[in-house]
């Protein structure tokens, strides 16, 4: 079945991106297509999303974004994407005679996810995303709630493998299903996205004390970088700024900001911005502060600049945000 063809600028990108707020970096105008979409399918059940997309990239970027503690499956048709977990940048792509290729990752904890636009790159894949949170609340059985206690011990370590043809076939079947614009068939799509977790799941418990990420990931373990990430995330708790976290790390502001964006493919100033804000987001929902309160941890002085900001960031204000915890 083909989709129209659709182009999705920064904007509608953020807005699509509802469940996790994502932000860009700087240089690219909101209103300015960075896709050419042929969204197949896409869905959310609370906890636990689908989509699956071909798309032509039309924009060198990246997209950071918060994960919560999750298990995620990707299954790559065409092409590749460069993509950043924890610091650890990764290609996920084909296996090298074109097929369809698996890949997995585990999250006991929120972590930090970065997604690499390519100018003129093209990919198909399909992608399901299950929170913890959502996964152990439906494991009644001893067995299954064992099974979860061993992939959570694991962080934000990638595993590739070649699915089965069931797999394949899930995936292909989710492709080409139709629209959910019917009763029957969004519960025929569902099915089929409980279906592929299940699978996914089950290969991956097989698989994940056996596979290693191979060469095709191209992976680039930089211990620096994530050692010179967790420093800055600690340095932010303390209201530091770019020149002192700079200083704490023995680098000139210049050093700090061109290693940071080396790594990670965004300013450091730009990082601490977000990174500042979503402090600000937990603390208004887990401890209960107060939105002064909530500025200051950001590092703003001014409550008027921290609600514009946050307003931007998570589109809604910190008071819409608190009302929703009640």
């Amino acid at each position: 079945m083909k989709y129209p063809s659709q182009k999705i600028s920064v904007a509608e990108l953020k807005r699509g991106l509802e469940t996790y707020p994502a932000t860009t970096d700087d240089v690219q105008n909101s209103d300015d297509a960075i896709i050419d979409s042929e969204l197949l399918h896409k869905a959310n059940y609370g906890g636990l999303s689908m989509y699956a997309v071909r798309h032509t990239e039309l924009s060198d970027m990246s997209v950071m974004v918060e994960l919560p503690a999750a298990i995620s499956f990707n299954i790559t048709f065409e092409g590749s994407a460069d993509i950043s977990l924890g610091g650890i940048p990764y290609q996920i792509q084909c296996d090298r005679s074109g097929g369809p290729r698996c890949c997995a990752y585990v999250l006991n904890r929120p972590e930090l996810f970065i997604r690499y636009l390519r100018k003129h790159s093209t990919v198909a894949h399909l992608n399901v995303f299950a929170e913890r949170q959502w996964l152990e609340a439906r494991a009644h059985a001893a067995e299954t709630r064992n099974m979860y206690q061993r992939l959570f011990q694991q962080h934000s370590i990638l595993h590739f493998w070649q699915p089965s043809t069931k797999t394949i076939d899930l995936a292909k079947a989710l492709f080409s299903a139709p629209p959910t614009d019917s009763f029957t068939h969004a519960i025929r799509h569902e099915s089929l996205t409980l279906e592929l977790l299940a699978q996914g799941i089950d290969e991956l418990e097989r698989l994940s004390t056996q596979i290693q990420p191979d060469d095709n990931a191209h992976i680039t373990n930089n211990r620096a970088d994530v050692a010179l990430k967790k420093t800055v995330d600690d340095l932010l708790l303390e209201r530091y700024s770019i020149s002192d976290i700079a200083a704490s790390l023995g680098l000139s502001t210049s050093t700090l900001q061109r290693r940071f964006k080396t790594a990670f493919g965004i300013t450091v100033d730009h990082y601490c911005r977000q990174r500042r804000l979503e402090n600000a987001r937990r603390a208004l929902t887990i401890d209960g502060v107060s939105i002064g309160e909530a500025a200051y941890l950001a590092g703003y002085n001014h409550t008027s600049n921290f609600l514009a900001a946050f307003k931007k960031r998570f589109r809604m204000t910190p008071s819409e945000l608190m009302k929703q915890g009640h």
